[in-house]
């Protein structure tokens, strides 16, 4: 079912933009950084800016990538000092506006990896919003730089 939606979703945006009417997605993701697991760790971060086009507001529902487990939205705060993840239920982008998700901030939580090859390999993470659109963005997951922040 959902993939009717998605794909009855392109095909009223194709037909848009063949009369002249704007032709960018909906959502767009830009940036796409997919950081490997601390080492002895089964959690990876991703990284992004994610702008809606529209002018309605664009509620993503949930995160899904084919090589983990799960995806989580997580937010850090600083609570008495001391940084605290919290996981989150949804995202929501304000029309024609973007939403930065950054190490030390909203970020991606990539949880158990379903291949232990490495790092040396393309993450795809499926953006589930408004109850009928897909965006389906990759990249390469790189490894952890020495002395970075964990997430």
């Amino acid at each position: 079912m959902r993939a009717t939606l998605t794909t009855g979703w392109l095909l009223v945006w194709l037909v848009v933009g063949a009369c002249g009417g704007d032709t960018r997605a909906p959502l767009e993701i830009e940036a796409l950084d997919v950081v490997a697991p601390l080492p002895g760790s089964r959690v990876a971060a991703a990284y992004m800016t994610l702008s809606n086009t529209t002018t309605e507001p664009i509620v993503i529902e949930r995160f899904t990538s084919p090589e983990f487990e799960s995806v989580e939205l997580h937010e850090t705060r600083i609570e008495d000092g001391v940084a605290r993840m919290h996981a989150l239920t949804r995202l929501e982008i304000p029309p024609e506006s973007s939403i930065v998700l950054e190490s030390g901030g909203m970020h991606l939580m990539l949880v158990s990896p379903l291949d232990t090859g490495g790092t040396d390999r393309t993450i795809a993470l499926h953006f589930h919003y408004d109850d009928a659109g897909v965006v389906i963005a990759s990249a390469d997951m790189r490894p952890r730089l020495a002395g970075a922040p964990a997430y």
